[in-house]
């Protein structure tokens, strides 16, 4: 699908956040992986893969096998 912008305003700067774009809720992605990737391996030890928004959920990844 399309990407979903978000934004905002600072109101004790006065000033708009910058826009960022994101994939829409429920996006479903595969990827395949060369890599170590079980527990405690390179990719298994992040929690979110953003550096904006993982507080409000963004970024969150299930890694398993399919």
């Amino acid at each position: 699908g399309k990407y979903i912008t978000l934004g905002g305003y600072d109101i004790g700067k006065g000033n708009h956040k910058p826009s960022r774009r994101f994939i829409p809720a429920g996006s479903v992605y595969y990827f395949e992986a060369t890599g170590d990737i079980a527990p405690g391996g390179t990719l298994a030890k992040y929690r979110a893969i953003t550096d904006w928004g993982a507080e409000f959920g963004f970024g969150q990844v299930l890694i398993g096998e399919w």
